[in-house]
């Protein structure tokens, strides 16, 4: 099944995370995530994979609640950490600048005209996480 997606003969896979390691396809449009990741620094790895051709791509979080699960037992810091950062970046806020300041260190840089904005600073965002699925198969 691999090999058929890549080569083009099939046009979606479902896979682990596992399957982006040395995966480097220019037409990837879409890379959908069920439930949300581990840490951030996971999903950017992950939700890389698409767009690497410079074409608009998306990157969908499918949730069934903004709650994250609970561990069962004490977080750590580290896991307290990237709760807390997975939360603002699902909140309703300009995702490049959650993504500059956890990823580059740098001060929380909100999307401008020099990219293609995300969801949040795009002109006609309403709110809601929704997009049709068509354009993809």
């Amino acid at each position: 099944m691999l090999s058929d997606f890549l080569e083009g003969k099939i046009r979606v896979i479902v896979a682990t995370s596992s399957l982006g390691l040395g995966i480097d396809l220019p037409n990837i449009r879409a890379v959908i995530h069920l439930g949300l990741p581990y840490t951030l620094y996971d999903y950017a790895q992950e939700t890389g994979r698409a767009g690497r051709d410079n074409l608009a791509s998306e990157a969908i979080l499918l949730l069934s609640s903004p709650k994250t699960p609970g561990l069962g037992r004490q977080p750590t810091t580290s896991e307290t950490f990237e709760k807390d950062v997975i939360q603002r970046y699902i909140s309703p806020t300009c995702r490049r600048a959650i993504f500059n300041s956890y990823l580059d260190g740098e001060e929380e840089k909100k999307c401008d005209s020099s990219s293609i904005p995300c969801d949040f600073c795009q002109p006609d965002y309403s709110g809601k996480f929704e997009t049709s699925f068509k354009r993809f198969f």
